[in-house]
């Protein structure tokens, strides 16, 4: 397809502080359902799997996450990742965090950079917009670095996340920092 170079240069996990290097195994060559992006990063594996494509719109599942994944013609750009996870308090809790328009999360291809805006919102379980603020992605050659800036509530506000995304070819180099 004339997007596949797009496609290995997908990965995302619920935020935290980290520097991690994925080797690529595997990535889409078409986007169609049952493809997938397959990551190894010390010795785990990493499956994220095409469920299902509606219109422009990628539904992705990795582990406990599901992805919202738009497809354009220059990146693809993430709409929504929902996290699940069981404990004994809850039997079914869930974190999402949901981006309008979608945030671009592909490094350049063919030179072309640029800069997007966005807005944010994370919700858990049925609380919506606990926490929203701007984000923006900012893509180069080899590239993009993603940043969330928390506006409400007030305790939320000032703690940027930021995370970059390098693709040294067979692989990414995903480092996120979070300021207090």
């Amino acid at each position: 397809g004339r997007m596949g170079f797009y496609s290995e240069n997908f990965r995302i996990g619920v935020l935290r502080a980290s520097n991690e290097h994925l080797r690529i195994r595997q990535a889409p060559a078409r986007f169609r359902p049952g493809e997938r992006w397959v990551y190894e990063s010390n010795g785990r594996v990493m499956t994220y799997e095409i469920l299902g494509i509606r219109d422009n719109l990628l539904h992705v599942q990795g582990g406990n996450e599901l992805l919202t994944v738009e497809v354009t013609e220059h990146f693809l750009a993430l709409r929504e990742i929902s996290s699940f996870s069981s404990s004994r308090q809850r039997k079914n809790s869930s974190f999402s965090i949901s981006f309008s328009p979608g945030l671009p999360i592909s490094p350049v291809v063919n030179g072309r950079g640029g800069r997007s805006e966005s807005l944010f919102s994370i919700s858990i379980d049925d609380k919506a917009a606990l926490v929203t603020g701007k984000a923006s992605s900012e893509r180069g050659k080899g590239r993009v670095e993603l940043m969330l800036m928390p506006v409400q509530p007030d305790w939320a506000s000032g703690k940027k996340v930021s995370t970059a995304i390098l693709d040294t070819g067979g692989g990414l180099i995903l480092n996120t920092e979070i300021e207090p």
